[in-house]
């Protein structure tokens, strides 16, 4: 909504998201990077959240990976450039997909490490 606003106040226009963007084109334009920025932010939120020492820092890791393409997505749709809109949407899907296969990667070897963790620690016999 305030992309649309923004467009009808004239604040913004098509050349803002289809010009150059050295800087940023990263945000539409997914690689190999996307995915393992998505995957080491999956992690540190589940080790934060399981170590129960969650800071700021972990929570700016991973809305660095999703904020940028989900603004890119509702700029690009608001203002009708749709190799934006497709990039940004398979960005923001590479992020929110590898973020939460690393979270459940990260939930599952805990799981297992713990078990063995227990297991040494519980003394045989009587």
């Amino acid at each position: 909504m305030l992309a649309l606003i923004a467009r009808a106040v004239g604040w913004i226009d098509l050349s803002d998201v289809t010009g150059p963007r050295p800087l940023t084109g990263f945000i539409w334009r997914p690689d190999k990077w996307s995915a393992v920025v998505a995957v080491l932010a999956g992690t540190a939120g589940v080790l934060s959240q399981t170590a129960g020492r969650s800071n700021a820092l972990v929570g700016v890791f991973i809305s660095v990976t999703t904020v940028p393409a989900a603004g890119d997505f509702a700029l690009s749709l608001a203002l009708g450039a749709p190799e934006q809109l497709a990039g940004s949407a398979a960005q923001l899907g590479i992020n929110l997909v590898g973020m939460t296969a690393a979270g459940v990667a990260t939930l599952l070897t805990q799981r297992a490490l713990w078990k063995v963790t227990r297991k040494r620690r519980t003394p045989i016999g009587p």
